[in-house]
């Protein structure tokens, strides 16, 4: 037992509570119409799987669950024509090739071998 006040002394310090936890992100949840839809819009090629995630507010993981269910088969998408005119308009202006990449949501490797195939 302690002794000459100490107790009170150590009743009256600070309070050591548990850490906070961290509230884990709920995701959310796509409908069947919405997975066809992002199924839809990544066979169309005009989107990558990091893009889709954040459109549709899920993670890219998940996104590549149901594009994998759906049997689609992921990886690079080839380059539009459109994106490589505007990856051209853009190195012309003298842009870097990382942010050349992440204006058009593309890796800058890519951006680079696109502007190495056209020159």
């Amino acid at each position: 037992m302690v002794r000459d006040g100490r107790l009170a002394e150590m009743l009256s310090g600070p309070v050591r509570h548990e850490p906070e936890r961290r509230e884990l992100a709920r995701q959310r949840r796509l409908s069947p119409a919405e997975i066809d839809r992002l199924a839809a819009e990544y066979s169309a090629g005009g989107k990558n799987v990091r893009q889709l995630a954040a459109k549709w507010g899920v993670s890219r993981n998940i996104v590549a669950k149901h594009l994998r269910n759906r049997g689609l088969e992921l990886g690079p998408q080839p380059l539009t024509r459109s994106e490589i005119f505007r990856i051209q308009r853009l190195a012309g202006t003298g842009m870097s090739l990382n942010a050349i990449g992440r204006k058009i949501g593309r890796d800058p490797k890519t951006v680079k071998a696109a502007l190495a195939e056209t020159d």
